[in-house]
């Protein structure tokens, strides 16, 4: 196989690591079993299927039926054009709500320069921290999540989602599928499922954010890396955000799919030897 471009630029325009090596080892050969596009790209073969029906719906693969059905890539300049369009229209979901945040914003950041005091609060948006949704939601809770997958290791969040749903209130996470690829994370996950959640997984989660009971959200600051853990966070309680916040999080979890059952502990087998039973 030919040496392989940088794939920096697709995954920006919102493919997934996994998705951005299998177009690029399809766009280097003609057409590829499933199998053989899970070596070539080096991705686990049960999450290729998922990987090569996420590309096709983004119009970068293309299917040919038969025994076995066989992929292959849509031409490059075609598939990039898609995804570019794809990526501006996602965007654009998200402008209108990036321009409430600044509006809001803006006076209190003006006030407190002029003054030089720390900001602290602009009516309907504060700076706050993650774990204060906790004492916000009541009822309902919606979240989204993607790595670096903050807050699953806090027994207190686990805790309260136990809690809240035990008293009849709902919670709904959506993860963005890179924690299948970790199963300690994942079987935090799946502690978050036994405590009461209720979770699916998209192949690409925009942002981390949180709406508790349909009153107010919480998001992150803009941060210069994204891998580092998401310590200071705007507290929203702007009616129109927060409802398009809602919408945003039900589309996506239309289009995701249910997290994996845990597999069952294997049971361990007994070091101690059966006694013969003595015939009657």
């Amino acid at each position: 196989m030919p040496n392989m471009p940088s794939p920096d630029p697709l995954t920006a325009l919102g493919l997934t690591p996994y998705g951005t090596r299998v177009y690029i080892a399809l766009a280097s050969s003609c057409t590829s079993r499933a199998s053989d596009i899970a070596d070539n790209a080096k991705v686990p073969r049960q999450r290729v299927y998922d990987i090569l029906n996420d590309l096709m719906n983004r119009g970068m693969v293309e299917r040919i039926v038969g025994k076995p059905n066989r992929y292959m890539a849509v031409e490059p300049t075609t598939a990039v054009k898609r995804l570019i369009q794809a990526s501006r229209l996602e965007l654009g979901r998200y402008e209108d709500l990036a321009l409430r945040l600044a509006a809001q914003l803006r006076p209190a950041w003006g006030a407190n320069r002029s003054s030089g005091a720390q900001p602290q609060q602009s009516g309907q948006i504060t700076l706050t921290e993650v774990g204060q949704w906790c004492d916000l939601a009541q009822h309902r809770v919606l979240t989204t999540t993607r790595p670096p997958f903050q807050g699953l290791g806090d027994l207190s969040w686990l805790r309260h989602v136990e809690r809240l749903t035990l008293a009849g209130g709902t919670v709904r996470c959506i993860y963005q599928d890179d924690i299948l690829d970790d199963p300690d994370l994942l079987a935090k996950a799946h502690c978050y499922a036994e405590a009461g959640e209720s979770a699916r997984i998209a192949s690409r989660v925009p942002t981390w954010m949180m709406v508790t009971d349909s009153r107010r959200a919480l998001l992150p600051m803009p941060a210069a890396d994204d891998a580092q853990p998401v310590d200071g966070v705007l507290l929203i309680d702007h009616s129109d955000v927060v409802s398009k916040l809602e919408e945003e999080f039900e589309a996506l979890w239309v289009r995701s799919a249910p997290l994996p059952a845990a597999r069952p502990a294997r049971r361990p087998q007994s070091s101690v030897t059966p006694t013969p039973r003595t015939p009657l």
